[in-house]
């Protein structure tokens, strides 16, 4: 994957989480910690892919 990919999933990942809780809240649910616990696993799994795979990307 290319820099410029993972830089905009890095990006993303976090926006759509929040998108998430938000339409959660709109409909009256509650955002638990599920959704908070796999937004800091897909943050995490992102980075170090982003780390592993960097380099190598060439």
């Amino acid at each position: 994957m290319s820099y410029s990919v993972m830089f905009a999933l890095l990006l993303l990942t976090p926006l759509l989480f929040s998108l998430l809780c938000f339409a959660c809240r709109k409909r009256g649910l509650s955002a638990t910690c599920t959704v908070t616990v796999l937004h800091s696993l897909g943050i995490t799994l992102l980075l170090i892919l982003a780390l592993w795979g960097g380099p190598n990307c060439r």
